[in-house]
């Protein structure tokens, strides 16, 4: 069977210390195994690791008198298939390495805390690092005396749990200390296990308001060849009793839902029916929503990530439906309890425990109920001051632009904190809100911290966001109602440079999903996110503001339209960044200025790739799309080169073009170069003084927007319109915390796109 590789989809971005494995003086010790990764996405590391999964026998199994052929069939097939797996790694790799190890090291961490000081939590991979005997040796030499072997395969094979435990039992025939061993073989229908999983899809599916009437429910487990089978191996009985037990406690329809199996290797006949082929059928069946559940999955891998993520989800979507990938359980709360209680007392029948339960479906009335955790949620940022006095509830610090400058983070940057922030379980979830004109930081307290532990996690907050020389006090905090409040204001556009900027959902979207592809948020940042947008939708249709909404990038454009030195309808056009305002500025492009797609140029990085290529595909699917790894190099600067309109819409500190570079130097006077850059920071370097070159930087951008704005908040039927839309954003937080839940109830409707952004 393949690699077992999160969301989440996309963590690519940022980087940080690999945690290492976790120190503990028990004599107790805990160890999860997972089939493997590459040590990198690359043709190299790809093909050792593929050669030496590839060349055991409980993989690729031969008659006994070809069984020495192999090791060689492996290394063949290695060879073959290096640089295609090298690739797909590629599009799911994250910056700080394989998502199946980093997921893994994640679920150390939350067992470890979970089971407290008396265990020791560590774990090993049959192929790849770490390797199982070198890491059961280390424990044996470390004097541990009780070893519990939990394999992550909740359903038992041999080319899993089987080839694992055998390396397990070759290291112990060699070690001289007497050492208990307890092995965790199969728990598919453990109570704990089952509850996790159906609860994990209970969520995801409430969240994008799905349901068994307007979706299909596909679980999808990884194929086995059916001669295993026939041999005795119990893999596909448990994987149909595990989804039967989940789909019952989900309360799921029978008819709308089904197993198939992916990851087919090789000529022979494998289980059926395939994922593709399933999906294809469910799409020529007129089905337009397919939940996926990777069933068969702990931690989100090439599989889930690349394999369903991408592939699948391209071809459904291409026949016109739309596939939402279930994460696997990764260290979900719940799924880490169930593992404890597996470790503590072995695995339990299903059949052993209480009356049946109430299905979670019918209880999603109640579930929605409890909505977004007001008074978990705190919120600690700073921002620069809109074009609208702060309403009576808002108690911000607006900070000057220096000071904003210094305080906000790339988006790199932002990353690393919510990985360290998320490391630190200071905060159950959180997310950072990052613009041009705001940084702002929303999580959850876990629900069991007292007002002490709040405090020292604001504290802590603080001293993580405020950089050398800033004041601490330049940071406002805000708590229960009134982050609940202050979000829903900005969402609204109450505190941007362009009074109801519209822009400003997506904004929030991206953020949430960058925050979900580095683990750091997950279900309370999703049902926020819904709950935001039905929010802003109800008062803009309720309400005369939607009269006064408008696009931030759209104005922009529109008022530095005199300063572009080469008419739009006739430019080559380069979109730098694969970010919410780039994809924003093509819309414009296409749909206002009636700009030739063939004419733009989109260059876009790592991120959320499958996402950020849907939306340029839909917005402009003959436009021509470059992936780079990094926005310098011969590369961008060879489109620079040919290119009358540069719009820059990237989030780093470090710029990109620099007039000192002769490559990007050619004769501006007599093919003049426009350079518009929405990055704050500044994506650019002397342009400012060469002769036939424009260059709009973001300062300039938004005192465009100002100019506008400044004429807008002066009509009396601006200002009855904001107070209107005030009044009933303060009736819909009441409604929260009366405990109402959905502002739905009170006439919201999502934004499909803008949700689909965040989940993407």
């Amino acid at each position: 069977m393949a690699s077992h590789q999160p969301n989440t989809r996309a963590g690519q971005s940022g980087s940080r210390k690999q945690p290492s494995q976790p120190v503990a003086s028990s004599r107790r010790a805990v160890l999860l195994l997972n089939l493997g990764t590459p040590d990198a996405p690359d043709r190299a590391s790809v093909r050792r690791y593929l050669s030496e999964f590839l060349s055991d026998p409980y993989v690729i199994k031969l008659r006994p008198r070809m069984r020495w052929f192999t090791p060689v069939l492996g290394r063949l097939i290695a060879l073959f298939r290096a640089k295609r797996s090298a690739h797909a790694y590629k599009t799911i790799w994250w910056k700080q390495g394989s998502p199946l190890k980093v997921i893994t090291e994640h679920q150390v961490q939350s067992l470890q805390r979970e089971l407290g000081p008396d265990f020791r939590v560590c774990y090993a991979m049959r192929y790849g690092s770490p390797g199982i005997r070198e890491t059961v040796a280390k424990l044996f030499d470390d004097g541990v005396q009780e070893l519990i072997v939990l394999p992550m395969y909740a359903q038992y094979s041999g080319p899993t749990t089987g080839t694992a435990m055998e390396e397990v039992y070759a290291q112990l025939a060699v070690t001289d200390r007497p050492v208990s061993l307890h092995v965790v073989g199969q728990w598919y229908d453990d109570p704990g296990y089952i509850e996790s999983q159906a609860r994990l899809i209970d969520h995801f599916t409430a969240e994008r308001g799905l349901t068994p009437d307007n979706a299909y429910l596909l679980f999808s487990a990884h194929s086995m060849p059916e001669s295993y089978i026939e041999q005795g191996d119990p893999y596909q009985e448990q994987i149909k009793r595990t989804v039967a037990l989940v789909r019952e406690r989900l309360g799921w329809r029978e008819d709308r839902c089904a197993i198939s199996y992916q990851s087919k290797l090789g000529p022979v006949k494998w289980l059926s029916p395939s994922t593709v082929k399933s999906l294809k059928a469910l799409a020529e069946a007129g089905e337009t929503n397919v939940v996926v559940c990777p069933i068969s999955f702990t931690a989100d891998c090439l599989e889930t990530l690349e394999e369903i993520g991408v592939v699948a989800t391209a071809q459904f979507e291409h026949s016109g439906g739309t596939l939402h990938l279930c994460s696997a359980p990764n260290d979900e709360p719940g799924f880490i309890k169930a593992l404890a209680q597996i470790v503590r007392r072995g695995p339990k029948k299903i059949a052993a425990c209480s009356a049946k339960q109430r299905p979670l479906l019918l209880d999603r009335k109640i579930t929605d109920d409890a909505m977004v955790d007001v008074d978990n949620l705190v919120m600690v940022g700073a921002s620069l001051s809109g074009r609208l006095d702060p309403s009576p509830s808002s108690s911000n610090n607006f900070v000057d632009r220096d000071t904003f400058n210094v305080i906000k983070r790339s988006a790199a940057e932002t990353t690393r904190l919510l990985q360290d922030i998320h490391g630190s379980a200071a905060l159950v979830e959180s997310f950072v809100w990052n613009t041009c004109c705001r940084y702002e930081l929303y999580g959850w307290f876990p629900p069991n911290a007292d007002e002490s532990t709040r405090q020292e996690t604001v504290d802590s907050l603080l001293e993580r966001l405020t950089p050398a020389g800033v004041d601490p006090d330049s940071l406002y905090v805000l708590r229960g109602r009134d982050a609940l409040s202050h979000l829903l204001q900005t969402a609204s556009g109450f505190g941007s440079v362009l009074p109801g900027d519209a822009d400003v959902m997506d904004q929030l979207a991206a953020s949430v999903g960058i925050a979900k592809g580095c683990l750091a948020a997950g279900n309370r940042a999703d049902r926020l996110l819904a709950e935001v947008d039905r929010t802003v939708t109800s008062v803009r249709e309720q309400t005369k503001w939607g009269e006064h909404c408008h696009h931030y990038v759209h104005i922009a454009l529109n008022q530095l339209a005199s300063r572009v030195l080469t008419p739009w309808q006739n430019a080559r056009i380069a979109l730098v960044g694969g970010s919410t305002t780039t994809r924003a500025v093509l819309r414009v492009l296409v749909d206002h200025y009636k700009v030739p797609q063939a004419n733009i140029s989109v260059v876009y990085r790592g991120g959320n790739r499958r996402n950020t290529v849907r939306e340029i595909r839909r917005i402009a699917p003959q436009s021509r799309r470059l992936l780079v790894d990094e926005y310098v190099g011969h590369d961008i600067e060879t489109l620079i080169s040919d290119t009358d309109i540069v719009v820059l819409g990237i989030d780093r500190k470090e710029p990109i073009l620099d007039a000192t570079n002769p490559a990007c130097i050619r004769n501006f006077i007599d093919r003049p170069l426009t350079i518009i850059d929405f990055n704050s920071f500044g994506s650019s370097t002397g342009f400012d003084r060469l002769p036939g070159v424009a260059l709009l930087p973001c300062s300039e951008i938004d005192e465009a927007v100002s100019n506008f704005a400044n004429k807008v908040v002066r009509t009396r039927e601006f200002h009855v319109a904001r107070e209107a839309a005030e009044v009933r954003l303060d009736e819909i937080v009441n409604g929260f915390l009366k405990g109402k839940g959905s502002c739905a109830a009170n006439g919201g409707k999502a934004h499909r796109h803008t949700i689909e952004v965040a989940n993407a």
